[in-house]
């Protein structure tokens, strides 16, 4: 298999620092929501008690709170990472009009009406993808914050102390803050990459591209880096991590196709090359 080309494995070092400001900026925004939900159980038990919360720990989750950084976040970075990566394929200043219209040229026309791609993509994010992921966040807090209680229970903690637990949980909601803002960042920054290379003048292919660290990357990724070139409209065959083997299919990194044990701390990134006709020419697509 050819090696990586050392534009794509500058690139991706790119990426990589990008994301790692993108994750920092994120991290603090999820921390402040967990925090809040922890507080805000902490001061309702020692007010009313563990039962009276556990009966409205539902309501009490702050999921507006959780809506509104999440739409932050898919909007900066998509499109952020769909600009940067339209210089990156074009090799030249992006052009003045509105980058969501130009992107929306690569696409048919549907209903009578030509399809704004990147307003459709991020309002799809924003109403299915984001609700799918406020409710796994929430799901796993409810579970945290149970958990914690119940273990004061058992411990034969009173109310005041049982608040007390559920605030010293800092580190633990900083370091889930991190693993959040890590799988959102990576996804939203490979989905505006990709999205950029499907709206280019020219034809591309993809390449998953994986941080190469044995020892903290997943195998199931690693072998990605043995991977060939496939067009764009081919999904990419993941190694599933669950017993048993066999594959998950993918558009790129971070995809909502794969599992979390593909997808949760993922800090790989998709990168392209023109595709040639025989004759070695570059392929232009035709809109």
């Amino acid at each position: 298999m050819d090696k990586l080309p050392k534009k794509m494995v500058r690139e991706h070092s790119a990426f990589l620092k990008r994301q790692r400001l993108y994750e920092v900026r994120f991290q603090k925004l999820f921390f402040r929501y967990l925090r809040l939900v922890y507080y805000t159980a902490a001061n309702t038990i020692e007010n009313v008690g563990v039962d009276a919360y556990m009966k409205q720990i539902l309501a009490r989750q702050h999921k507006t709170e959780l809506d509104s950084i999440y739409r932050r976040l898919y909007t900066k970075v998509t499109l952020d990472e769909a600009a940067i990566q339209e210089m990156l394929l074009e090799g030249a200043e992006m052009a003045k009009k509105d980058l969501i219209d130009d992107i929306s040229s690569a696409f048919p026309f549907t209903g009578g009406a030509k399809i704004n791609i990147f307003r459709q993509l991020l309002k799809e994010y924003l109403t299915i993808r984001i609700g799918q992921r406020i409710t796994e966040v929430t799901q796993s807090t409810v579970k945290f914050v149970a958990e914690a209680i119940e273990k004061g229970i058992a411990e034969g903690l009173g109310n005041s102390q049982i608040a007390k637990l559920l605030r010293e949980k800092t580190d633990f909601n900083k370091n889930r803050a991190l693993v959040i803002a890590r799988t959102e960042t990576v996804t939203a920054s490979n989905q505006g990459k990709f999205m950029s290379a499907l709206s280019a003048n020219l034809v591309y292919e993809k390449r998953w591209i994986p941080t190469n660290q044995p020892g903290r990357t997943r195998r199931s990724h690693l072998a990605m880096l043995n991977t060939p070139f496939i067009d764009l409209d081919e999904p990419f065959l993941v190694p599933s991590p669950k017993l048993g083997g066999g594959v998950e299919v993918a558009r790129y990194p971070g995809d909502e196709s794969l599992s979390a044990g593909n997808s949760v701390n993922c800090r790989c990134s998709i990168g392209f090359r023109v595709k040639r006709d025989k004759e070695g020419n570059p392929l232009r697509r035709i809109f």
